[in-house]
């Protein structure tokens, strides 16, 4: 039974999105070093531009920047940037229905 757990824990699936949650956290927390804690433009540049080459979302880490107060605790993370996509989903869904103040009527 051991080798069966063994295999299984580490065949274990991770969608896309999880791995670019856990790439986008990563570059985050590197961004919190650079900037906040060492100062360092150069690292901060060279880290803004690795967020670019990776095509991440320049909304999606600021607001992890600044509006989650702990980048060091995943699972703060992972709620804030839960609730940025879902009220990056909520805009796109009204963007996309159009539905302005009377056309209901």
């Amino acid at each position: 039974m051991t080798l069966l757990t063994t295999l299984l824990t580490r065949l274990t699936y991770q969608s896309p999105a999880s791995r670019e949650q856990e790439r986008l956290f990563a570059l985050v927390q590197s961004l919190v070093r650079a900037q906040f804690q060492l100062a360092d433009a150069e690292l901060t540049r060279r880290t803004w531009q690795e967020v670019a080459d990776q095509n991440l979302s320049v909304d999606r880490v600021e607001n992890l920047l600044y509006r989650c107060c702990f980048q060091d605790d995943e699972q703060a993370l992972k709620e804030a940037d839960a609730e940025y996509l879902r009220r990056m989903n909520a805009q796109r869904a009204v963007e996309s229905h159009g539905i302005g103040v009377f056309e209901h009527c």
